[in-house]
């Protein structure tokens, strides 16, 4: 079974089509979740102090100059994995130096990529398990 994280939006954007190279938590990385791949769910709450954190990131005016389309709620965006998790000012990582690191944990991305046709899909808090009629739907995007 596939599992899930919701990001709230709109860093689903900035993930998929800014270069957001890491995911800020509260929380570690739970070890089974190193290296495997998981969706990325867009959630229902709109994070307005984050739309100007990640506008001034890109130095960019409006969400539109990212990407040409609606942040849509409730719907799986894509998958990723993470293969590492590092701290702000964690030496020898170039991931610490990130201007998208702001803590206390940072999930290094690998492999972020864009479902061509987002899933409509409930999300929870903390990894959750896709329906599998979303999985299905989900794994028939991928290559």
């Amino acid at each position: 079974m596939m599992e899930a994280i919701t990001l709230w939006r709109p860093w689903e954007l900035a993930t998929l089509y800014g270069g957001k190279d890491v995911e800020n938590r509260s929380w570690v990385l739970p070890f089974r979740m190193r290296g495997k791949p998981f969706a990325l769910h867009a959630g229902q709450k709109f994070d307005k102090d984050g739309e100007a954190t990640i506008l001034r990131i890109l130095g960019i005016q409006s969400l539109a100059e990212l990407w040409h389309g609606a942040s849509e709620p409730g719907v799986v965006v894509g998958v990723a994995s993470v293969d590492r998790v590092v701290q702000p000012g964690d030496r020898l990582d170039k991931a610490s130096e990130s201007p998208w690191l702001f803590g206390p944990w940072g999930w290094v991305w690998r492999d972020v990529r864009a479902l061509p046709r987002p899933v409509p899909c409930k999300g929870r808090q903390g990894f959750w398990r896709l329906p599998p009629a979303v999985e299905a739907a989900v794994r028939e995007q991928l290559p």
